[in-house]
């Protein structure tokens, strides 16, 4: 009996120093920062859990249960400009914390739920369009802004990797002889080792040699040798991409029209995943059910109005004429 009040009372301690909002926050800030999490994840969590406590608007844990969290993600879908995908991403953050305070014993266990969201097809660029980017500037006229957006979209179209995981790639990362690059930088803080296609390594060996630099340097770069930001690489391809007459932009599309090529050609979503860096092969699986059927591949052969409509042959001549 007495073991029993014992762990009755280490209960209730630990029910009394988790008591405040505040202080919960804090110390799951602190236990993210422990799990070595990435500084951006890290604010990830810090932004979308000021949003909750401003709308709890009280500095106690305990009121806090699956109704409240219903309210929450009521207020976050009517009350506010946000959409699915973020309201999802709201309540993804704050299901962590709250799962972490009722490890703590400061709230009742309860089970909280992602609210559906409608499942949007990613934007990619085209066939035509990748052409037209890829299409190497020349190289008597061109500007290094120029030459270096051109190289970084070879790049990102050629690896599929996230636009922060390219940019804190250094020189010393790329191994030319066994045709890989060492990414050290990934969402998950997890080093990753992946092919270098060989067109990417003729590209990126004519890069070098223009741009020079040493190991630890970064591959990509401003003009005067420091690593490029992220302004920078956006400004430089969107206007890269003006001058061909491409009126999409945005980086992550890169990254999108990897996964799309790679499905329609064939490619085995398990290396896909390895490839994106994905920890969980469902979020690769997203990317499967968007892009693993091309609707438009032998549509007419398949469609059952071109097979069997009396007015086939009227239509075929028509257009044959």
């Amino acid at each position: 009996m007495k073991g029993v009040k014992i762990v009755k009372k280490i209960r209730v301690q630990q029910t009394q120093e988790s008591m405040t909002l505040t202080d919960s926050i804090g110390k799951f800030i602190v236990r993210c920062k422990v799990k070595n999490l990435s500084p951006r994840t890290i604010h990830f969590y810090e932004t979308d859990l000021e949003r909750f406590s401003k709308w709890y608007g009280s500095n106690t844990v305990e009121g806090i249960d699956s109704s409240l969290v219903e309210s929450y993600i009521l207020y976050l879908q009517t009350e506010t400009d946000a959409n699915d995908a973020t309201v999802a991403s709201n309540i993804r953050a704050l299901r962590t914390f709250l799962y972490y305070v009722m490890e703590h014993g400061s709230i009742k266990p309860f089970t909280v739920h992602i609210p559906r969201q409608e499942q949007k097809i990613k934007e990619t660029y085209t066939t035509s369009e990748l052409v037209t980017l890829l299409k190497k500037p020349n190289m008597k006229k061109c500007t290094f802004a120029e030459f270096r957006s051109w190289v970084l979209i070879n790049y990102l179209i050629g690896t599929g990797n996230r636009i922060s995981t390219a940019l804190a790639v250094k020189i010393r990362d790329l191994d030319f002889d066994d045709c890989t690059i060492r990414l050290n930088t990934v969402k998950n803080r997890r080093q990753q080792v992946i092919p270098m296609a060989q067109t990417l390594k003729a590209v990126l060996i004519d890069y070098l040699d223009i741009r020079g630099g040493k190991p630890d340097d970064y591959l990509f770069c401003t003009e005067t040798g420091e690593q490029l930001s992220y302004a920078g690489a956006r400004d430089g391809v969107y206007a890269f991409n003006a001058s061909r007459g491409v009126t999409k932009t945005g980086l992550h599309r890169f990254r999108h029209s990897f996964a799309k090529m790679w499905i329609l050609s064939g490619g085995d979503p398990f290396r896909l995943q390895k490839m994106l860096g994905h920890s969980d092969i469902s979020v690769t699986k997203q990317y499967v059910s968007m892009f693993g059927i091309d609707l438009k591949k032998d549509f007419e052969r398949f469609n059952p109005l071109d097979n069997y409509s009396p007015n086939r042959d009227r239509i075929s001549v028509k257009h044959t004429a």
